[in-house]
């Protein structure tokens, strides 16, 4: 009669060693998708503060074209940008660059809401970079040059999407 307490108190204490074991392994997952998503964050930071920055200057150049000459040739003046594009630039200041302040705001200051609106950036951002692309793959002419610089954009849209959809640690 006395074993069986005894043999009880070593199955407790070896379930209890192995609920510890789980645990510690799930807190180190954990702990190992915090800092994949904070690096994913600090990505993102950055992206948004030169979207910020950038992204007026650059579409006001394109949007103003009867502001800037074509009298040197200029490559962004030389252009003729398709109307779809005009339209897209618009819907960048419309709805894209708003996006980028409150993206920038909320993981700095670590809101709730950043999943949201990465989500709606990042699909807002794809599909606007996929008309593009797919317009310069059909014009052979500048496709190489254009898609070193269009190919990221469409990349971080994509890590914005995927941090749009995963949940929170």
């Amino acid at each position: 009669m006395r074993l069986w307490p005894e043999i009880q108190k070593s199955s407790s204490s070896t379930s209890k060693g192995k609920l510890t074991e789980i645990e510690d392994l799930e807190r180190q997952t954990d702990r190992q998708k915090m800092v994949v998503q904070k690096c994913i964050n600090g990505l993102l930071l950055i992206h948004f503060l030169f979207m910020v920055i950038v992204t007026p200057l650059i579409d006001i150049g394109h949007i103003l074209t009867w502001y800037a000459n074509n009298e040197n040739g200029d490559a962004p003046s030389s252009i003729k940008i398709p109307h779809f594009a005009v339209f897209l630039i618009l819907f960048e200041h419309l709805l894209v660059w708003p996006l980028c302040i409150a993206n920038f705001y909320g993981i700095f200051k670590g809101k709730s809401w950043v999943k949201k609106t990465c989500l709606i950036y990042g699909v807002g951002a794809t599909t606007a970079m996929a008309a593009i692309l797919s317009e310069m793959i059909r014009s052979s002419g500048a496709f190489s040059t254009l898609s070193s610089i269009y190919v990221p954009f469409l990349g971080f849209a994509l890590i914005s999407t995927l941090n749009g959809l995963v949940p929170n640690y």
